[in-house]
């Protein structure tokens, strides 16, 4: 009813699976009866439902003369609808590779409805198969993009090809919502159970939790990926600063007329001006310019060499102009943000002259304790060195003598799989699964062999002669090093005897240079071997105060985002409050990330605001924000990706539910990555393409810390 009311399409299955006889009962005759009845209960029951488009006659339940009686059946009883059916496009036997040449296929289906095709695969469709068999039915993927966790890698690249190519008609994410059900522990935190939390065995863990929302509804990031995909109104320009704008209509049956355009100009993050304008009433499936006049004037009205010094950033968002069935006035339907300037770009460094050097100088000293420790001071800060800790073990301010780094950035390779890396509370993945070669690798417990600081000197950014002090080591894995009870993948790999103890890894050199101005650069060397393949990420991690709760940033947000799904992310400037709680996604895993990072500064904030991350409205500018907070600022060379979080990779990776984590009682950990991995959709379809892995191989990620007492 509710489908009828919104106009939403839907096809409508029989309730026959049939996995462990999946040649079996669609041929035997004595399950004939048993198909024919579901099908037509279905037909008849549901047959005046407007929405309905199309009836389907199972799922994964094979392909054989059962299915065709059922389709003969309803093509006589009701051929104002098409028939969908997987398996009649599966090869003859098993649930094995598609096979687009069967030719009783039609008799199952009158469209192409593969399970989980690769983009590669669907090319050849379109340009290869299709023609050669004279194919005419649409190709609509009866499942892609297995939602489970985080998830939806991948998505924009395969709506790219289908808004390009002829025939591609779609499909359907598997699935809506995570099904795992509301408990509550002793200390009032709320978890979701799933397969196994009842005693019951055999199960599939949380396989079952693999939806665009979670079990308390709330949509999680590939729903917001997904809905830009599928926006119904794109916008584009060939020449932004003159204001020509185009519109695309991507509806088929409705003009614009319900519907008004936003636009907002940024620079440097921060809104600067905002407006609105009228959509043209485009007709369905096309296009229309139009002349946005106020931006223009407001472009003309920023500073001279705003576009030479800054990103420059438009915002167009099409809304709906009054409330309606399913949404409120303002309900927000499309967006697109359009660069006026250079992408991201290298931050402009510092350049000290020489009176500023020389003031400097007077204040520094760097005292060596030992063979294996260096203390560094100058007027703003005290820096601590030593071998065993691998680096810099500690940074302290002058001004106020607080802490602001408990410990200095080390190597880190590790990720805590996401469910398309390999589903944890599983077996028999570790050959199979990236995650499972992670841990085979020794990634998930990685130490520094060999560690050597020294003192060297070096100019920088026109300070001649500084100090830089040198750590080098060797990284090794330890394949089991570590202990994570009741993950199943980790527990098949303690039971393996054929495990080295240590593998290499790869060397990692850090160059850490106090500056005239406080601050301190960084430059870490991290060179992966280049036997090791499809990696999940290689960064560092270091650790803050806890007390540093609430990051701000610019980068592309304000939702998490990954190398293959990032469509719906927008540069901009956002603030987030640094949750004690991760609840995303029912299984605990990797989130949170950000690309393109231009500066994160973490501060204290008590207001009361929600973790949500969203603009920042306190000020315009990153100098006015510094003038109000206290703090760490880091300013990457170039856009890196980024995480700050509550808790470790080895802690999300051990727990099972999210109330089996408890945050950090001292630090906050912050993860600078030069690559981190794509999400793929491998628990149920194709991994991660190859252009969003990350291989062995040189990496860098140099940046300033300054500390703001």
């Amino acid at each position: 009813r509710l489908c009828d009311e919104l106009g939403m399409l839907v096809i409508n299955e029989a309730n026959i699976e049939s996995h462990s006889s999946y040649d079996l009962c669609p041929r035997e005759h004595i399950f004939a009866s048993a198909f024919l009845d579901r099908v037509m209960r279905m037909v008849v029951r549901d047959q005046n439902h407007p929405c309905i488009i199309g009836w389907s006659l199972g799922n994964e339940a094979g392909f054989g003369p059962n299915q065709t009686a059922c389709a003969g059946w309803v093509r006589g009883y009701d051929d104002s609808r098409f028939i969908h059916y997987e398996g009649a496009v599966h090869e003859q036997w098993g649930q094995g590779p598609n096979d687009y040449r069967r030719r009783d296929g039609r008799l199952g289906t009158d469209v192409v409805c593969p399970m989980y095709p690769s983009l590669d695969e669907m090319k050849e469709w379109a340009e290869s198969i299709a023609p050669e068999i004279g194919e005419t039915r649409p190709y609509i993927m009866c499942e892609y993009s297995h939602s489970m966790g985080c998830s939806g890698g991948g998505l924009s690249d395969y709506w790219a090809l289908i808004k390009c190519t002829h025939g591609l008609q779609g499909g359907f994410v598997w699935d809506w919502i995570d099904q795992g059900l509301e408990r509550v522990d002793q200390n009032g935190r709320v978890w979701y159970a799933y397969g196994g939390d009842y005693g019951d065995s055999p199960n599939d863990g949380n396989f079952n939790c693999n939806g665009m929302i979670g079990p308390n509804r709330k949509p999680h990031p590939i729903m917001v990926e997904f809905k830009k995909c599928v926006q119904p109104v794109d916008f584009s320009s060939t020449n932004p600063q003159s204001g020509i704008v185009f519109v695309h209509n991507r509806r088929y049956f409705t003009t614009l007329a319900d519907l008004e355009g936003m636009w907002q100009l940024m620079v440097g993050g921060f809104v600067v001006s905002k407006g609105s304008f009228v959509l043209p009433q485009t007709l369905p499936q096309c296009s229309a310019a139009i002349a946005l006049s106020d931006v223009t004037n407001e472009i003309a009205k920023l500073p001279l060499g705003t576009f030479g010094s800054n990103e420059v950033h438009l915002d167009l968002v099409a809304i709906k102009k009054d409330a309606g069935a399913w949404h409120d006035k303002g309900h927000e339907v499309s967006r697109e943000q359009i660069s006026l300037s250079l992408p991201v770009k290298a931050v402009l460094l510092p350049i000290f002259n020489d009176a500023m050097v020389s003031s400097w100088l007077k204040t520094f000293s760097a005292s060596k304790l030992g063979q294996n420790e260096i203390v560094v001071k100058t007027e703003k800060l005290e820096a601590s060195f030593n071998t065993m800790a691998g680096g810099l073990a500690q940074l302290k301010a002058s001004e106020d003598g607080q802490t602001y780094l408990h410990r200095g950035p080390r190597p880190n390779l590790f990720r805590a799989g996401t469910d398309n890396d390999g589903v944890k509370l599983w077996t028999g993945q570790l050959e199979t699964k990236p995650l499972g070669l992670w841990l085979l690798s020794g990634l998930d417990h990685t130490h520094l062999v060999g560690a050597s600081v020294k003192e060297e000197r070096a100019d920088l950014f026109g300070a001649n002669n500084c100090l830089v002090v040198t750590t080098t080591a060797d990284i090794i894995g330890s394949p089991g090093g570590k202990e994570y009870p009741g993950v199943a993948i980790a527990d098949s790999l303690k039971k393996r005897t054929d495990l080295p103890c240590q593998i290499e890894v790869g060397k990692w050199t850090q160059r850490v240079a106090p500056l005239p101005d406080g601050s301190i650069y960084f430059e870490n060397q991290i060179d992966v071997d280049s036997s090791l393949k499809d990696l999940p990420r290689v960064g560092i991690e270091f650790e803050v105060p806890k007390t540093l709760d609430t990051s701000y940033f610019f980068a592309d947000g304000p939702v998490e985002n990954y190398r293959d799904r990032c469509y719906s992310a927008y540069a901009g400037a956002y603030k987030e409050k640094i949750s004690e709680r991760l609840d995303e996604y029912v299984m605990p895993q990797e989130q949170g990330n950000r690309m393109n990072l231009r500066w994160l500064l973490l501060s204290s904030d008590n207001d009361d605001e929600s973790n949500v991350a969203g603009p920042i409205k306190q000020t315009g500018s990153l100098a006015s924000l510094l003038g109000q907070k206290r703090g760490v600022l880091i300013i990457p060379d170039n856009g890196i990706e980024f995480t700050v979080s509550r808790f470790s990779d080895a802690q999300l990776f051990a727990a099972r539910h999210t109330n089996d984590l408890d945050p950090s009682p001292d630090t906050i950990f912050v993860r600078l990555d030069a690559a981190q991995r794509g999400l793929g959709s491998g628990s149920c379809g194709p991994q991660t393409r190859k252009e969003y892995q990350v291989n062995g191989g040189a990496y860098r990620i140099g940046f300033r810390l300054q500390m703001i007492p």
